[in-house]
């Protein structure tokens, strides 16, 4: 038996025996491209986050979110809601019908005023009067006294429902005028001599008249409360059939005109933001960049609220407070109180 061994084996992985087999060089190729791919998808986490932590140190962002300025509307009388013009998110222009309601007249309006007509007729009748110069004065003076008390009560009753927004500047402004032309009339009736027994009763009639007039306004049972301001209604505080008082809040509303960016600072990048730098405000609900500007000196520090952080490692779990004022007119979808956004600082 002869046994023989040859060397000449073909290492074409593409011809066995001679025999010239297709495709011969695609037999490996999605093996590879399997261990490509899982090589990938292992990778991606590590490129990401290293992506992420590279672009903190080289680029300051900082998180915030869109503030719309609020304006409480506070009822300059009490009443009973009627109806209710617009609901929460609604667009307004300035001075349209916010809500109707019917006044509430208080106890003994109509009894005061009728008292006052009495008054009144009887001062033109002429059956109050008579007595000596000196009671005629004394009459004038207490009649204006009495005038000068009730409208000092008025004006500080005034004075308190401006401060709580139920008043307004000129309201209080008519109130104080008179106030102040019936002191001076007090203090004039004090030192003069009463020429005429008829003065006494005059000075009565106008007391009595604007008494009157200042009662009589009130009795209009409908009323309503238009908005001063253009914006949005964030809140309505009353029901249609409630019933509320004097300096009560009905509503806030939202100005639109001017939208603001509540921004969290970390400490260490405070010291490259001051009045006026501008920033670029990349809005998360519709990935728009607008450009803003700081309109006021941060003057506190507050936790950054949960969600809207940006930061994968942050310094702090507090910021430095910062307002900004965007200078583009944003869509209508993207005025929402509170929406995320995130600042990268010029």
């Amino acid at each position: 038996m002869k046994i023989s061994f040859s060397n000449n084996k073909n290492s074409d992985a593409t011809v066995k025996n001679n025999i010239k087999i297709p495709y011969g060089n695609a037999k490996r190729i999605f093996p590879q491209l399997k261990w490509w791919l899982v090589l990938i998808i292992i990778a991606l986490p590590f490129v990401y986050f290293s992506g992420k932590i590279i672009s903190e140190w080289l680029f300051v962002r900082s998180p915030g979110t869109i503030y719309l300025e609020k304006v409480v509307v506070n009822a300059n009388e009490g009443g009973t809601i009627e109806s209710i013009a617009g609901k929460r998110g609604d667009m307004i222009a300035p001075n349209s019908l916010l809500l109707t309601y019917k006044k509430i007249i208080p106890t003994g309006r109509l009894e005061q005023i009728a008292l006052l007509e009495a008054e009144k007729n009887a001062l033109a009748t002429g059956n109050i009067g008579g007595g000596t110069t000196a009671d005629k004065n004394y009459q004038q003076i207490s009649a204006i006294s009495n005038s000068v008390a009730y409208y000092e009560k008025l004006r500080n009753d005034t004075g308190a429902l401006m401060a709580k927004g139920a008043a307004t500047r000129a309201e209080y402004e008519q109130v104080n005028a008179k106030y102040n032309e019936l002191k001076a009339a007090l203090a004039a009736a004090d030192v003069t001599p009463v020429a005429a027994p008829v003065l006494s009763n005059e000075v009565r009639k106008i007391q009595v008249d604007e008494s009157i007039k200042s009662l009589t306004k009130f009795l209009d049972n409908n009323a309503q409360i238009n908005t001063g301001i253009g914006g949005q209604i964030n809140t309505i505080l009353v029901n249609v059939g409630q019933t509320f008082s004097a300096g009560e809040p009905l509503a806030i509303l939202a100005k639109t005109e001017n939208v603001y960016v509540s921004v969290y600072v970390e400490p260490e990048d405070f010291k490259k933001i001051s009045l006026g730098t501008g920033a670029k405000v990349k809005i998360l609900g519709s990935n728009r960049t607008v450009t803003a500007v700081v309109v006021e000196q941060p003057i506190s520090a507050s936790t950054v609220p949960t969600g809207i952080s940006n930061t994968i490692y942050p310094n702090s779990m507090r910021g430095i407070n910062v307002f900004l004022k965007i200078d583009e007119k944003l869509n209508p979808e993207e005025i929402v109180d509170g929406l995320p956004v995130v600042v990268e600082w010029n």
